[in-house]
């Protein structure tokens, strides 16, 4: 049996049942694992949330496995805010994971 814990960042976790074989658990991916966490906490979604695992943000396309995640592997779930720009910019704030640095990324609309 495959499980992962989501840690929310400012409080709170819940575990994640993924799949039961070895064989599935490698075929899965980032994707596959929001579905998860969406059937768990419907409020999570990759829209305003992100994972991160040992420091990196895990893109969608990403395999579990090939990311270095195993059973009982800690996973982050980070919030992204998107605050509006003076200059018409959707910008989406980041905080770094050791909070030392925060940063903006702006996308034009």
């Amino acid at each position: 049996m495959y499980e992962v814990e989501i840690k929310v960042r400012g409080g709170g976790s819940f575990e994640v049942f993924l799949c039961n074989t070895t064989k599935r658990f490698k075929e899965l991916t980032v994707e596959d694992l929001w579905d998860k966490v969406q059937q768990e906490k419907e409020r999570y979604n990759s829209e305003n949330y992100r994972l991160l695992f040992e420091g990196s943000i895990l893109d969608e396309d990403d395999s579990l496995y090939e990311s270095g995640i195993r059973n009982g592997s800690v996973i982050i779930l980070e919030s992204v805010r998107r605050e509006p720009s003076l200059s018409g910019t959707l910008c989406i704030r980041r905080n770094s994971m050791d909070r030392l640095a925060d940063f903006d990324v702006c996308v034009l609309q």
